[in-house]
């Protein structure tokens, strides 16, 4: 399976995710759709969090980063599609941590344990969802694991 266009823009910076016990993905980063999200994304690159599975959206990988973005770009909470990488900067609620960061790998609606939880929409898996799926079954059943996040650099 891969995964759908979402926008129709080019992006041009993409993200790497590599996982403790194995797989990486490469995203676009949606800078024209979520401009202040994609920024203090980039800025904090790389990152090494903890990535477990989400408690009450269906099948979503959780990470709980240190970034500052209060504010909602692109909203959306229901009709998301695998392959997403949203941002939760809990505007609507408070809760124990400030910020989440979502990649979904199947059927999903964002929520927390207050009701829908509108994300901003930050990037997309590019390629084969296969592995994600993997990926994401792997934390379900066995745990937790680090994820690492740093700028895509191809290789020349």
């Amino acid at each position: 399976m891969t995964a759908p266009p979402v926008s129709s823009r080019d992006n041009k910076r993409k993200i790497v995710l590599e996982f403790e016990r194995g797989g990486q993905l490469v995203a676009d980063l949606l800078d024209n759709d979520a401009p202040q999200t994609a920024e203090a994304f980039w800025k904090k690159l790389p990152m090494r969090e903890m990535c477990e599975h989400a408690k009450f959206s269906g099948f979503v990988l959780s990470i709980l980063p240190d970034l500052d973005v209060d504010k909602a770009e692109n909203s959306r909470a229901i009709g998301v599609l695998p392959g997403q990488i949203l941002f939760n900067p809990h505007l609507n609620n408070s809760t124990w941590h400030k910020r989440e960061i979502s990649i979904v790998y199947g059927v999903a609606a964002m929520r927390d344990s207050f009701g829908y939880a509108p994300c901003n929409l930050v990037a997309n898996i590019v390629g084969d969802l296969d592995l994600l799926r993997e990926i994401g079954i792997r934390i379900h059943h066995d745990g937790r694991e680090h994820v690492e996040i740093k700028r895509y650099e191809p290789e020349e």
